[in-house]
């Protein structure tokens, strides 16, 4: 208790305690700090290198502004504290500075929370989702200042996404800004075992992020087959379905392997199942994280509340929706085209994911019983899936439209909000017993985690 801190944030309902974790202004932090790392390197002597991350909402909060140590200060003193303690033991291990958050795009620091104010009239509902997401935070003005801090030996990691690794994302606009002197490690990570119904091909996401290695000139690269928050410990090689084939295919790419992305998968496929399987087969797995990033995201992004109300989708959209840094100010400013456009791509996802599933039904005779029964289940559970999104995404968009005078609340438009309302009940209840309607029904959000009073 006596290293917490305790700031006062006026809110619509009064004057509230805010606890950090960790106060940067209280020595006593410190040194606890030092101790643990010091202990960390005791009790795990093979190890060679510490990651500390400064993804600040994860952890403790160093960066809301009350305190009084400088923000670029409170974000190297960390490093240098974990380093202090570890290399009180050992001399010889890493301690790496990891960027996550902070290699997220510049106007989620800038934007988001006006963004989030101007559209639901919640002044503070993003203190609650990222407090550190304002312009005191702004990276580019941060970042340098921490270099200047750290010791020359401290290398630098971030992902090679904006955001987690979602679906269909672009390659991280942090790549060649840091100091090209300074080591720098690119995070690319896939979650081999994942808990989603659908096919999990990472190839392209592989490809590009050591691609994005090459080109920079970076130190090297991390990958991570296992996040805990989305895999849990009964995970095997077995355990990810068809998701298994991520870590091959990296090896492969390291190895020089100079096959392209259809090539590998085909092969994959023939080693794992026996022999050589129909093309279709490495098509659709190709093809599905398209899909999932045209019916289930945004186009690309993370979707975390699919089934939110609006407001708790707006919410999302000024925040998540930073993976696309255009994404959120596209969306503040919606056109009758944009919305139309969002609801028609949900639809075009799911026409094509049956088209894929009718492809793997049309190869079944050439290919192996094991390899069509995983194909199959995973493309349908995905149809469903984007379904489901489908009919919820279009009522939002058409609830947003009317709200912002892009349509009228007549008979037409309050008759088509009521046709997918019905529609998506009706799917759902049909498909309750799926792992598609499983997937979705853990994921109905209500009551709003931010509501307006």
């Amino acid at each position: 208790p006596e290293v917490v801190g305790v700031w006062k944030r006026p809110t619509q309902s009064g004057t509230v305690d805010v606890h950090s974790h960790l106060d940067p202004d209280n020595p006593a932090v410190w040194e606890l700090m030092r101790s643990k790392y010091a202990e960390i390197a005791r009790e795990f002597p093979l190890m060679d290198m510490v990651i500390v991350s400064m993804w600040d909402g994860s952890g403790s909060l160093w960066c809301v502004p009350q305190a009084k140590m400088p923000i670029h200060r409170r974000l190297a003193r960390m490093i240098q504290t974990a380093r202090e303690g570890v290399r009180s033991v050992r001399k010889d291990v890493i301690v790496c500075f990891r960027l996550w958050g902070r290699n997220w795009p510049r106007q989620l620091y800038l934007d988001c929370h006006r963004l989030i104010a101007e559209l639901t009239g919640v002044a503070n509902a993003a203190e609650l989702m990222t407090p550190v997401a304002k312009p005191h935070n702004d990276p580019d003005q941060v970042l340098p200042a921490v270099f200047k801090e750290l010791p020359e030996d401290v290398p630098l990691m971030y992902k090679s996404t904006n955001l987690d690794i979602a679906d269909a994302q672009m390659l991280t606009g942090a790549l060649g800004k840091y100091p090209p002197e300074r080591d720098q490690i690119l995070e690319i990570s896939y979650e081999q075992y994942h808990k989603k119904p659908w096919p999990w091909c990472k190839l392209r996401h592989i490809r590009r992020g050591l691609d994005g290695v090459k080109e920079h000139k970076l130190a090297g690269f991390l990958a991570l087959p296992v996040n805990m928050g989305n895999n849990d410990r009964q995970s095997n090689p077995d355990a990810g379905g068809l998701g298994r084939m991520n870590t091959w295919l990296l090896e492969r790419l390291l190895a020089g392997d100079r096959r392209d992305d259809g090539e590998l998968v085909a092969a994959w496929l023939a080693e794992q199942f026996g022999g050589p399987q129909p093309a279709k087969a490495a098509e659709v797995l190709l093809e599905a994280d398209d899909l999932v990033g045209r019916g289930i995201q945004w186009g690309g992004g993370k979707n975390r509340v699919p089934f939110g109300s609006l407001h708790t989708t707006k919410l999302y959209w000024m925040f998540d929706g930073f993976a696309d840094p255009e994404f959120p100010h596209r969306l503040a400013n919606p056109t009758r085209e944009l919305l139309e456009g969002l609801a028609q791509m949900h639809t075009d996802a799911h026409q094509r994911t049956r088209a894929a599933l009718e492809k793997v039904k049309a190869a079944r005779a050439a290919m192996h019983p094991g390899l069509y029964d995983e194909l199959s289940a995973g493309l349908g559970a995905l149809a469903d899936a984007i379904l489901l999104c489908c009919d919820w995404h279009a009522y939002l968009l058409l609830e947003y439209g009317i709200e912002r005078g892009l349509y009228p609340p007549d008979r037409l438009h309050l008759g088509r909000m009521s046709r997918h309302a019905e529609q998506f009940i009706r799917h759902l209840i049909d498909l309750k017993d799926t792992p598609a309607g499983k997937w979705a029904l853990s994921r109905l959000d209500f009551p709003d985690p931010f509501p307006l009073t």
